[in-house]
């Protein structure tokens, strides 16, 4: 039991379902506002909201900013092609709690490693489709932060993530209100395409 809520857990906090902070901070009403310079902060999770336990919303990046939005199915590791159980393992000696999901024709591999949400993705054949990682903001390329600063400059960073497709391509997702960016592995936001 305890097993199933530790992957719960940690598929929340991989997918970013994270408690929202709808209450901006005070202001002081005698004190004139002042726009100062900005660090976007990462809200930290308190404790993931899962709404249902067996399905996710996926976003997977693609192509110069595309975004593609999949159901994400929690599968058990025995239903999971032994290919890719035996790429993960090969890779992952000492994760020992992973949960795992479907999505679309991919296998997914969430687990938690030196306290940093990761997780990999799958063909069925056992190849690695892309990795992600939760990432500070302070990890985050200087043109990321300024592009938030400059059109958020009041929201907070709810999760950042790095993604590494299999050719070694990176890019940046970022949840802040209720957008979803993406950058290049430089920094450059990717406009996102309507679909």
């Amino acid at each position: 039991m305890k097993t199933v809520i530790l992957m719960i857990a940690i598929m929340g906090l991989v997918l970013g379902s994270y408690a929202q902070n709808p209450t901006p901070p005070a202001q002081n009403p005698t004190t004139p506002a002042v726009q100062q310079p900005m660090t976007p902060t990462l809200q930290q999770p308190t404790s993931p909201i899962i709404q249902n336990p067996t399905t996710s919303v996926a976003q997977y990046p693609t192509q110069a900013g595309q975004s593609s939005t999949l159901i994400a199915q929690n599968v058990m590791q025995t239903d999971v092609p032994p290919a890719v159980v035996k790429s993960f393992n090969k890779k992952n000696t000492k994760i020992e709690t992973v949960a795992w999901s479907k999505t679309g024709d991919f296998y997914k591999a969430s687990f938690t490693q030196e306290n940093i949400a990761k997780s990999v993705s799958y063909d069925a054949a056992g190849k690695v489709k892309h990795n992600e990682m939760q990432v500070s903001v302070s990890q985050l390329p200087t043109q990321v932060l300024k592009y938030v600063n400059d059109n958020y400059p009041s929201d907070v960073v709810k999760k950042s993530s790095k993604v590494t497709n299999a050719a070694g391509k990176s890019t940046y997702i970022l949840k802040v209100k209720d957008s979803e960016l993406v950058f290049d592995s430089n920094g450059k936001y990717m406009e996102p395409v309507k679909q």
